[in-house]
C-alpha cells in the first residue's frame, strides 16, 4: 500500500517519482523521456501482486495509463481523493456525532461535554476535531477550550490556531512557523534541528548533542498537537496543506515570527 498528497503544483514527472519512490523503483535515466517512465513504472506495478495507491488531495486531472499505473489490475487499486468534479466519484460524507466523539476516546470523562460541544461545531472537519483532540492532551487548555466558539469550517484557521497558541513557548512556535516554510508536501527531514540550532531557536543546553536532543523533544511536541504528521516507517515529518496554509497567515501577521 502506497500514498502520496497531490499538491497544486502536481505534474506527471512529479507523481511518476513519488510513486516510484513508494515501490522502491529506481529509474533507468532520471533524465529520461516521460513515455520511457511510464513503461518502467507499469511493469513494475504489474510485477506487484496486490496493492493499493492512494493520491490525496488531487487538483488536476490525469489518466492513469499515462502516468505508467496499469488499468484494472486484478488486486490491485487506485484511490483518489479530490475537491473537484470527476467521472464516477464517490463523495466522501461528513463524520456522524458518534464518529467524530470516538476521536475524543483517549480523553478523560471530564471532557465529554466540552467534546461534544467541539464535534456539533467540527463534525465536518476531522482534521479541526483531531488536532483539538492533540492539544486537549496538554494541561491548563480545559478552560480554554470551554470559553472558546468553535464554529465552521470557514474557520478553520482559528480552530488550528488554537493548538499552536498552546505549543507551550515561542521557541517551539518559531520551530512549526519555520516547517511552514517548506514547499507543499514536503518531507521535512530531522536536519532541521541543525538548523533551528544554528539559527538560534534551539539554545541553552551545554552541548551540541543537547540541543539535538532538544530539537527532537519540540518537533515531538509539534507532532502530538497534530500540526505536524510522522511518515510512515521513518522519522521525517510532513505538513498538511491547511496547517502549512495558517502557518503562512501567522508569518504573514507577524514579520518578526521567527526574527
Amino acid at each position: 500500500m502506497g500514498g502520496a498528497g497531490a499538491s497544486k503544483d502536481f505534474s506527471i514527472h512529479k507523481l511518476q517519482n513519488k510513486i516510484a519512490k513508494h515501490i522502491e523503483l529506481s529509474f533507468f535515466n532520471e533524465e529520461d523521456e516521460l513515455g520511457n517512465k511510464v513503461a518502467e513504472l507499469s511493469q513494475e506495478l504489474m510485477k506487484k501482486q496486490r496493492w493499493i495507491f492512494i493520491l490525496d488531495y488531487l487538483w488536476n486531472s490525469f489518466k492513469p495509463h499515462g502516468v505508467g499505473i496499469p488499468d484494472s489490475l486484478i488486486g490491485c487499486k487506485l484511490i483518489i481523493t479530490t475537491r473537484s468534479e470527476a467521472k464516477n466519484n464517490v463523495s466522501v460524507n461528513p463524520l456522524s456525532r458518534e464518529e467524530a466523539m470516538n476521536l475524543f476516546k483517549p480523553l478523560s470523562p471530564q471532557v465529554e461535554q466540552i467534546a461534544r460541544d467541539i464535534t456539533r461545531e467540527c463534525v465536518a472537519f476531522p482534521l479541526g476535531i483531531q488536532t483539538i483532540v492533540g492539544t486537549m492532551k496538554g494541561s491548563n487548555v480545559l478552560e480554554d477550550l470551554n470559553n472558546q466558539k468553535f464554529c465552521k469550517v470557514e474557520e478553520v484557521f482559528r480552530i488550528l490556531r488554537f493548538s499552536y497558541t498552546h505549543l507551550s513557548d515561542k521557541a517551539i512556535h518559531q520551530c512549526f512557523l519555520f516547517c511552514g516554510l517548506f514547499h507543499e508536501d514536503f518531507v521535512i527531514p530531522r536536519d532541521l534541528i541543525d538548523y533551528l540550532i544554528d539559527k538560534g531557536v534551539v539554545k541553552g543546553k551545554k552541548s551540541r548533542e543537547e540541543e539535538i536532543n532538544k530539537g527532537h523533544i519540540m518537533l515531538d511536541r509539534i507532532e502530538k498537537t497534530c500540526l505536524l504528521e510522522r511518515l510512515y516507517g521513518g522519522n521525517d515529518v510532513t505538513m498538511h496543506d491547511l496547517i502549512r496554509d495558517m502557518a503562512i497567515q501567522i508569518l504573514e501577521d507577524n514579520s518578526q515570527a521567527i526574527c
